[in-house]
């Protein structure tokens, strides 16, 4: 996974996996959990009621699949939150791709970082 911050950098807004050391007001942490959702596998689509929705039953691991979260959507989610909170920058930025044992829900990301307001 690559997080290209520089589209955000370039707009002002400092995001760094290191502390930043200049004058700024702390603003909060955030620790964002996300859960990839479940979708049909792709092969399943056109074949009608071949889905059996893992809601409201067994889950069954040959008709669905995780959908795939790109790097830039991770990022731009917890930049989004930082800017809500009335932050201008993320230090101490960590996204994380945790594995688990569950044979359907395979993945989920988990995203953190110390919001905080730069001071100009």
């Amino acid at each position: 996974m690559f997080l290209d911050f520089r589209p955000y950098t370039d707009a002002g807004f400092f995001i760094s996996p290191n502390p930043y050391t200049g004058e700024f007001s702390p603003i909060g942490e955030i620790s964002m959990t996300i859960q990839p959702a479940l979708r049909p596998k792709a092969k399943l689509i056109k074949s009608a009621g071949a889905y059996i929705d893992g809601l409201y039953s067994q889950k069954n691991t040959s008709n669905v699949e995780q959908e795939e979260i790109s790097a830039s959507e991770l990022l731009e989610m917890a930049v989004k939150e930082a800017k809500a909170l009335g932050a201008n920058g993320v230090s101490n930025f960590k996204c994380l791709l945790v594995t688990d044992v569950d044979p359907v829900e395979r993945y989920h990301y988990e995203i953190s970082g110390f919001a905080i307001r730069i001071d100009e």
